[in-house]
């Protein structure tokens, strides 16, 4: 930066403190001769700031004025502070300066400020309005005068209005037409042809029949009329003849076939001026970016031995009937149940019509191999009821008399009632519990008779650890549960629960269940399922 840049012109950093200013015209250029808000526009940076011009600042003025009212009045010749410009412009200088420069620049534009900008304004739109009337009116009488219209009917406009015997200046171009003597064209009547000069050719070369005739035509001549005669010319080539000839000095020169006129030298070098670079400014930020948290890693857990439950509540079914399909699948990757995507433990009503039918569960094991289950719920034909035949035995002896005889109808025999009844295990029939956790096992109990029972599910053998019959409804015994109202060929879900204590060793217990018909006071009975517990 040299000594010429205003010493009152500087940046604020990010601290708004001022700093030293930028040696080109920027928007972060401010100057401390004014208020804070003042805009400082580019084209003043160039002007008056960043050059020898800033001792014409208005703003740079006032503050010298002002600076030197306040010094003591025999200091006549005052003369502003040094201030180090590459410390940034008023960094050094006196605080109380700034203030009182923003009290100067406010007086001014409360007294009058606003009035001369109107007058200014109206001055500007008067001074273009007289310029572009002034240049608009130029121009239409050149264009007027200087023959820029269009030329009227009948004439030629392309020579001078100069006179005819005018002697063409050395500035002034001559054309020169070669024309064969050999016939003269006719002119076309009522038209004024302009006043050529045919001098005698020397040396012609042409051949002989047509021998060239060069006519010199002065761009400044005028068409001669004769004075005495109003008629129009008729006969060109008699004018012609009848001229007078050339003299001396409008003879033709002696030109070279080929003129070689000398070409002007072009100075193409011209400077390119070098563009300044863009400068990079750093923004400062005054907010500080958060942390980003640290991914974790997520740890895919280890499956253990899958396990998979699937059967329905009842096996056969008449038409229209319908039964749940249960589900319990553990240590998988997906679940599909008649094709489509379902949760691990879940269940279904399906119904039947006149034929069995089949539901298949597909089960995506932890290696990507696939299992397919399958259960088949069977159609129950109804009992067929035979239907009574009337006969009828004539008497040969008697005459027949009509008679009306009712039929009635034979009883459908009843069936014997049969009572069955049967325990099934609903899923594996040991599980690996750990010390402290809750081991669950799913069984069906089923009535197999043709009539409804009541069932009552109870002990054989019970382990070491305490175990619970729940139904789903959330009905608990620890010896026996009865199950009342069970349909013939139904069955209901029953849970043994058996509560391992956290103090548990490692050891296998062994829990036996059954099956007993109410109906039958106990003599029938279902085979007696083990379900083992292993603690490990």
């Amino acid at each position: 930066m040299n000594r010429s840049v205003c010493p009152y012109l500087g940046t604020l950093d990010k601290d708004e403190q001022p700093g030293p200013a930028i040696e080109y015209p920027s928007l972060e250029n401010q100057c401390f001769a004014a208020p804070a808000e003042a805009l400082l526009l580019l084209g003043d940076q160039a002007s008056y700031c960043l050059s020898g011009g800033h001792r014409h600042c208005p703003r740079y003025q006032a503050v010298q004025r002002d600076a030197a009212a306040a010094s003591p009045a025999e200091d006549l010749a005052y003369e502003p502070p040094d201030i180090e410009v590459a410390h940034g412009g008023l960094a050094t200088a006196d605080p109380g300066l700034f203030g009182n420069l923003v009290d100067v620049f406010e007086g001014q534009a409360t007294h009058g400020g606003r009035r001369w900008a109107w007058i200014g304004a109206a001055a500007l739109f008067l001074l273009v309005f007289l310029c572009g009337g002034s240049f608009a009116a130029y121009t239409g009488w050149q264009l007027i005068n200087a023959r820029y219209l269009a030329a009227a009917p009948g004439e030629i406009n392309t020579l001078n209005s100069s006179p005819a015997n005018s002697e063409p200046t050395p500035q002034q171009p001559l054309f020169l037409v070669v024309t064969a003597t050999a016939q003269a064209p006719a002119a076309p009547p009522v038209v004024a042809e302009p006043a050529v000069q045919t001098p005698i050719a020397t040396q012609p070369s042409f051949p002989p029949a047509v021998t060239p005739t060069p006519v010199v035509i002065d761009p400044d001549a005028r068409p001669q009329v004769p004075a005495n005669s109003g008629e129009p010319l008729t006969d060109t080539a008699a004018n012609l003849a009848e001229a007078p000839p050339a003299s001396s000095e409008n003879e033709l020169p002696d030109l070279a076939q080929n003129v070689v006129l000398p070409t002007p030298e072009l100075n193409l070098q011209l400077e390119i001026p070098t563009r300044r670079p863009t400068p990079i400014f750093d923004v400062p930020t005054s907010t500080p970016e958060p942390n980003l948290p640290t991914p974790t890693p997520t740890t895919v857990p280890i499956l253990g031995t899958p396990m998979v439950r699937f059967a329905p509540l009842q096996h056969e079914l008449q038409e229209g009937q319908c039964t749940l399909l249960r589900w319990h699948v553990e240590n998988v990757q997906a679940v599909y149940y008649e094709n489509q995507g379902v949760n691990g433990i879940g269940e279904r009503e399906e119904c039947i019509d006149d034929e069995p039918e089949t539901f298949t569960l597909v089960v995506i094991l932890p290696d990507g191999n696939t299992d397919i289950y399958t259960t088949t719920v069977n159609y129950l034909p109804p009992t067929p009821t035979p239907t009574p035949t009337p006969s009828f035995t004539p008497i040969r002896d008697e005459a027949p008399t009509p008679t009306w005889t009712p039929n009635i109808p034979t009883e459908t025999p009843t069936p014997p009632p049969i009572l069955n009844v049967g325990l099934e295990i609903f899923g594996e029939s040991r599980r690996i519990c750990s010390p402290g956790s809750s081991c669950e096992f799913d069984l069906l109990a089923r009535n197999s008779g043709n009539q409804t029972d009541g069932l009552l599910v109870t002990f054989v053998q019970t382990g070491a650890w305490p175990a619970l019959l729940c139904e789903d409804n959330g009905n608990c015994s620890a010896t026996s549960l009865a199950l009342s109202a069970v349909s013939a060929n139904s069955a209901k879900l029953v849970k043994l629960k058996v509560s391992v204590p956290a103090d548990a060793t490692a050891q296998t217990a062994a829990y036996a269940v059954q099956v007993i018909s109410s109906a039958s006071g106990g003599s029938v009975t279902s085979s007696a399922q083990t379900l083992e517990v292993e603690v490990q």
